[in-house]
């Protein structure tokens, strides 16, 4: 039970900051 809930609360965010590390080095390769 508990280790459901920290997977629907920390799923959402991990999968935010991977996208957003993924934009940056995105941003980061187009300025070369």
């Amino acid at each position: 039970m508990l280790k459901d809930l920290f997977t629907v609360v920390v799923g959402p965010v991990v999968v935010g900051v991977i996208i957003e590390l993924i934009k940056r080095w995105l941003d980061a390769l187009d300025d070369d």
